[in-house]
């Protein structure tokens, strides 16, 4: 088993240190920034909700805000609902509260 020395360990870690530039020369390069998708139809329905029930402590600034909060994370409900549960699955527990009957 050969043993390297702490020198020769650390001149490894400048030479590869200093490859790194190198080989990652468009990896910081700094693209113009992507306009954002007009919302979907369900994020403008959720956000009508929320304006009709909350609009008044609400700043336009602020409805634009969960408007696109809704477009984010529409893509992720989604998904979850097309995972399908069959009728086997189940809670780990089941709820029983403290009242006696």
């Amino acid at each position: 088993m050969s043993r390297s020395s702490r020198r020769h360990f650390a001149k490894s870690l400048a030479v590869a240190a200093a490859a790194i530039p190198l080989t990652t020369t468009d990896a910081f390069a700094q693209t113009p920034p992507q306009p954002a998708p007009p919302p979907s139809p369900l994020a403008k329905a959720l956000t009508g909700v929320v304006r009709a029930q909350h609009g008044r402590h609400l700043s336009e600034d602020e409805l634009k805000r969960i408007e696109k909060d809704f477009s984010d994370y529409l893509p992720y409900l989604d998904g979850a609902r097309e995972f399908k549960l069959v009728n086997s699955d189940e809670p780990d527990f089941t709820f029983s509260s403290l009242t006696k009957r």
